[in-house]
């Protein structure tokens, strides 16, 4: 509209149709915009999701290196147990009474033994070795891994419902712009005579 110009009835009722035909045309713009951007970064995150992540995370390797650290501490026992029975001895002019001398060599045997025995498992087959607590390791961890697997999946149908919803509305509002601005568009004015 020209602000000087004098326009008919018929065309000002031409101009209005015709401004309400391209504001329905951009509102449809806008919700088709907001539907595929919804569509877009509701699957984006879905597909993203941490909790496709490995659900077992410790490997064989570290349970490996806990029992070679318990091995070390083991030798350090040992170590410390045959340093007491030496200063024990009738160096210091006191003699142990047998029974103190036979409980720390029974402690220095028992250990001594439980040293091999743990060698004796690594060096034969590290994975038998590991076989029991590791199973029982992995048991926990899918019993966990499928508590979270359920979150997740309630989490992720929520995110579908919302998403659904936005994009019901999105698409709605975008049919209702399109068909009022064909309706709008396809209006021939009336000429008053």
């Amino acid at each position: 509209m020209s602000p000087g110009k004098v326009y008919s009835k018929a065309e000002v009722e031409f101009l209005k149709r015709e401004r309400l035909s391209r504001w329905a045309t951009i509102l449809a713009v806008a919700g088709l915009t907001t539907a595929t951007a919804t569509f877009i970064g509701g699957f984006s995150t879905v597909i993203t999701d941490k909790n496709f992540a490995d659900a077992f995370g410790v490997s064989r390797l570290r349970e490996t290196e806990k029992l070679a650290a318990e091995n070390v501490a083991i030798k350090e026992q040992v170590t410390a147990l045959r340093r007491e029975v030496a200063s024990l001895r009738p160096a210091t002019g006191v003699t142990p009474t047998s029974a103190e001398v036979a409980k720390l060599e029974e402690a220095v045997s028992e250990l001594t033994k439980r040293q091999n025995r743990i060698e004796d498992a690594i060096s034969r087959d590290p994975a038998r070795a590991l076989e029991l607590p590791l199973l029982r390791r992995d048991l926990d961890n899918i019993k966990e891994s499928q508590a979270q697997a359920a979150e997740s999946m309630s989490q992720r149908i929520n995110q579908v419902f919302d998403l659904n919803k936005w994009l019901l509305g999105g698409g709605a509002i975008s049919l209702l712009a399109i068909a009022l601005s064909i309706l709008l568009s396809r209006l021939k004015p009336r000429v008053e005579p």
